[in-house]
């Protein structure tokens, strides 16, 4: 798919040999994205830095993706609607935990094509 977002104009997606969706990336990240996917790194052993994020992400989350430790970091995925997500809140809260060093980094990225197009598939079957 990211062969698809670097190369084409513009995309359709079709299931059951009908064309469900047609559009520049942007505009299909725009209609059909419904989530954002945000990750979090927190420190390993930092059980009080985990559980900030984990309330912060509590009301916002629709689903926890996953979670894995490496010897020195715990990184943390959350899928969040757009709909029921403020961005410029999100961050400054992210913001507010980095500058207090409670998380070592984090991201907050839109759909890609690829989850869209999952999403897609997944409604048809």
């Amino acid at each position: 798919m990211e062969e698809c977002e670097n190369s084409c104009d513009e995309i359709a997606i079709m299931a059951k040999g009908r064309i469900v969706c047609q559009g520049t990336t942007a505009d299909l990240k725009k209609s059909h994205g419904k989530f954002y996917t945000v990750s979090v790194q927190v420190s390993t052993g930092k059980l009080e830095q985990k559980e900030k994020v984990e309330t912060l992400m509590n009301n916002k989350t629709v689903q926890d993706l996953n979670e894995y430790v490496t010897e020195s970091c715990t990184y943390m995925n959350f899928k969040v609607c757009k709909q029921s997500c403020n961005l410029i809140d999100l961050f400054s809260e992210f913001q507010n935990l980095k500058s207090s060093n409670d998380i070592l980094d984090y991201s907050i990225s839109q759909s890609t094509l690829e989850t869209i197009f999952m999403d897609i598939a997944e409604q048809d079957m």
